[in-house]
């Protein structure tokens, strides 16, 4: 006899403990998946060189912009001071 395969699963082998308890969300973790911040979170970005970290901060720029976040982008070839300089300037959460 064959197994019964669903979606690459064997039904066979899987199984769920019972002390695991429920595998539905629980209405807090609904709350925690519905929260949306009252301010938006800032950040400042900045690079040093044009070696290829530049696109991944361009990117990660993007993430963070999708999701709501003000993001402050200072360019290229800033010192550590400009950039702590900016983040206290902008009242920023992250750099």
């Amino acid at each position: 006899m064959r197994p019964q395969v669903t979606n690459g699963i064997d039904k066979n082998t899987m199984s769920i403990p019972e002390s695991r308890g429920s595998v539905l969300p629980s209405p807090e973790s609904k709350e925690l998946q519905d929260y949306k911040p009252k301010n938006k979170i800032r950040f400042i970005t900045s690079t040093a060189l044009f070696d290829g970290h530049d696109a991944s901060i361009n990117i990660m720029r993007r993430l963070l912009q999708a999701r709501g976040a003000e993001v402050i982008h200072l360019g290229h070839n800033r010192s550590a001071q400009e950039i702590v300089d900016a983040a206290l300037q902008e009242d920023a959460q992250g750099i």
